[in-house]
Parts: C-alpha cells; structure tokens; sequence
C-alpha cells in the first residue's frame, strides 16, 4: 500500500494512504482512495470500483492510513470533483521517471521505502508492517 502526503494539516502535511475510507464533512461515505497524486485524489466509489473521481486535494481536511475526511459535504465533494483523468496531475499526463543520476546531482534524496512510507528504514518498516498485519 503505498503512502503519500499532501500539503494540509497542522505541520503541513498529513499522511494518505491507498485504500483509506473517504468521507465528507456531513459523515458520508463516498469510497476509498485508489491513488493519491501531487494535485488530485483517485477514489474509487462502488463496491468494485465501478467509478472514479479525481478530487482536488484541496478538499482534504485530515487523513491517515485509513481514513480521509474532506472540508465539505459528500454531494459537494462530488461536485467538485472531475470524473475523466485531469491532464494537469504529473500522475496522469505522461510523466516519467526522474533518472537516479539526475536526482543525485541536485541533491534530492534517495526516498523512503514507499510500500507504506513510514520507518527510519526497512528493518524499521517491515516491523510497522507485522504488527499492522500488513505483511
């Protein structure tokens, strides 16, 4: 599963995980996150996934592993939302991977384990993972 941030919260960030419930500010269910990416939310509605939505992470009040809350009601929320593929998400527009040797040479870091993202390192990572009997 894996797990990314996106720019809200008390420090800055809060973390989203594929997967996690999405709710609106009224209580209601809408589905679950199918992808999270730099500007919008993936969230599978229907039992299957029968349907997609591309929300602006905007809309996201808090989150976590498990759980999305949005700033607005439900039927807003899906107001708001795009139901095609946004050509302005990096996700979604034919991006492609950054080369290492690229990443090194401005000094990006090498990134965590992005299976779920959390731990100082894969010892640290795999222990989360048992005990959350994720593995």
């Amino acid at each position: 599963m894996a797990e990314n941030t996106t720019s809200s919260g008390i420090d800055g960030k809060i973390a989203i995980s594929e997967g996690a419930e999405v709710y609106g500010s009224d209580g209601k269910q809408w589905g679950r996150v199918e992808a999270v990416g730099a500007k919008y939310l993936t969230i599978a509605e229907g039992l299957f996934g029968q349907r997609e939505y591309f929300l602006p992470i905007r809309f996201v009040a808090c989150g976590d592993l498990d759980r999305v809350e949005l700033n607005l009601p439900l039927v807003d929320a899906k107001a708001q939302a795009l139901t095609d593929a946004p050509e302005d998400e990096p996700i979604f527009a034919g991006s492609v991977p950054i080369p290492r040797e690229e990443m090194e040479a401005v000094g990006i870091p090498e990134p965590k384990r992005a299976d779920i993202g959390i731990g100082e390192n894969a010892e640290e990572t795999d222990r989360v993972r048992r005990e959350k009997g994720m593995g």
